[in-house]
């Protein structure tokens, strides 16, 4: 009887061995590529919390500087707000008169300083509804108002903002964003240095975001940077901006502080002192107020 030769029953089974050690498997591959996937998914998320985190930072950051400028002036804006004067009340028969009147745009009324206005009296918010008006004087209350035919096509008006809206504030938002990133950039090559692109930068950004609560900082960086180089003329006239533009931002006082110890630079001792002692009476506690105290004690202009 013939013996079974070994080799014979190996070569099969090394064959399968050394396929499998070929490469993985399509199902080992799949899993593969669906653990890969899912970890580019957590690196995307990742990066995107970490842009919005960010951002956040930012916006604390401007809100911050925002209420510090109104803590130092008190709460008062930059803008002188208008005065409002009412208008005398109407005698009555005058006051019968305009009950007649309808919408009112008629009824003028002299104020002060000879302008002519216009009173908008009762009557007239009743002309504008009549049914409330009615319900109103009977005491009763209002009937429901049929929706008009077209309200199938309103949708969520009144429930949710507009998508033009939701456009509009993520606009504005991406535009926050965007100005503070450059201006934390140009900063950065304030610290390490770089002047000259930190003076040209600061100026741009002021120009693009002239209402930014960043634009008054941008400035004062501005005169310093040039006041570090020695550029005493052009460094006055970007502390001054600063003052004349933005006269309720958080940077008045060192604006005010560096006028003084520029005007010294330049030879302008008295000026000088008029602006630091101007300072300190118009924002004592503050650092910069401190600072132009001690410089006025030393006698150092």
């Amino acid at each position: 009887m013939r013996g079974i030769r070994p080799k014979s029953i190996l070569s099969p089974l090394l064959i399968g061995f050394g396929l499998a050690a070929c490469g993985p498997s399509a199902e080992l591959r799949a899993e593969l590529d669906d653990h890969q996937s899912k970890m580019r998914a957590m690196a995307d998320a990742y990066e995107s919390q970490n842009k919005r985190i960010e951002s956040l930072k930012g916006r604390i950051e401007v809100l911050e500087d925002q209420v510090e400028a109104t803590k130092l002036h008190g709460g008062a804006a930059g803008r002188p707000l208008p005065v409002v004067k009412l208008a005398p009340k109407a005698p009555p028969a005058e006051a019968e008169e305009r009950e007649g009147e309808g919408w009112g745009l008629t009824s003028e009324a002299k104020v002060e300083g000879g302008d002519v206005g216009y009173v908008i009296s009762q009557s007239d918010v009743d002309a504008m509804d009549p049914e409330r008006s009615a319900a109103r004087r009977g005491g009763g209350p209002r009937s429901p108002v049929p929706p008009p035919e077209n309200a199938a096509f309103a949708g969520n008006i009144g429930v949710a903002p507009l998508p033009g809206a939701q456009a509009s504030a993520a606009g504005a938002a991406d535009a926050g964003d965007e100005a503070v990133a450059t201006y934390k950039a140009i900063y950065a090559q304030y610290k390490n240095g770089d002047f000259p692109t930190a003076i040209s930068g600061f100026q741009k950004f002021v120009e693009r975001w002239p209402e930014h609560s960043y634009s008054d900082n941008a400035l004062f960086l501005m005169g310093q940077a040039r006041f570090d180089r020695a550029e005493f003329a052009a460094a006055l006239t970007s502390f001054r901006k600063v003052v004349d533009a933005y006269p309720a931002g958080n940077k008045v006082p060192d604006a005010l502080l560096m006028i003084g110890l520029t005007l010294d630079r330049l030879g302008r001792p008295a000026e000088a002192r008029e602006t630091l002692g101007r300072l300190v009476s118009m924002f004592p506690g503050t650092e910069a107020a401190a600072r132009a105290q001690a410089t006025l004690r030393g006698g150092h202009m």
